[in-house]
């Protein structure tokens, strides 16, 4: 099994792990999938352009950001291996999209026409589940995000974020994440040490 066929497993068995699709059709849904390799700082997505595919990342990462008038971007998200990328509303809206996906790494991801994909959604009540249960993590993935920046501090948001992603923070540049957390890198630089020196003098 060469290396995109073991991607496409991967693909497939996280289709299977959240409905009953049979075999087959789970086979004839990861044929829609081509494997794409993209360097480091490369776009999957740029604002302004048509949202088209939908993405599965085998290894690497990307960030999902925004860009204001004055050219400054505001990281929304981070998505890593085994997770699906692609901005759902703008895929969804059909207009110009107004987020970018940018890599973090060199990045390989099976990417397909959301058209195609979402073509299967309409075949049976479990591939109605598995859009349902994708459309139902972003929107938990975004009303915590919602209550993180309106309930906890900064440095509440940090540690919760290294707590859940500690073997992924080498692939994040700390201006990104500081971006992502809502803070300067300075103020992210300060909270890092603080965080640091309460882990030294109560470790565990």
């Amino acid at each position: 099994m060469n290396i995109e066929s073991n991607y496409r497993q991967a693909l497939s068995t996280r289709i299977q792990k959240i409905a009953q699709i049979p075999e087959s059709e789970a086979a004839e849904f990861v044929r829609l999938f081509s494997l794409k390799k993209l360097a480091e700082k490369q776009h999957l997505l740029r604002a302004g352009d048509a949202a088209r595919d939908a993405a599965f990342i085998a290894t690497g990462a990307v960030r999902e950001y925004f860009t204001d008038y004055s050219g400054n971007d505001f990281n929304k998200n981070f998505a890593f291996a085994g997770e699906f990328t692609g901005s759902y509303y703008d895929l969804l809206s059909g207009k110009p999209s107004i987020a970018s996906i940018e890599t973090l790494t060199v990045t390989e991801l099976l990417i397909a026409p959301f058209y195609h994909v979402a073509k299967f959604y309409e075949r049976s009540a479990e591939w109605q589940r598995v859009a349902r249960v994708t459309a139902e993590n972003l929107f938990l993935k975004k009303a915590r995000r919602e209550y993180e920046f309106i309930i906890m501090t900064a440095e509440e948001r940090y540690r919760q974020f290294i707590a859940e992603n500690a073997a992924m923070l080498d692939k994040i540049p700390q201006y990104h994440l500081a971006s992502y957390l809502g803070i300067t890198p300075v103020a992210l630089s300060r909270i890092r040490k603080r965080v640091e020196k309460s882990l030294i003098i109560n470790p565990g």
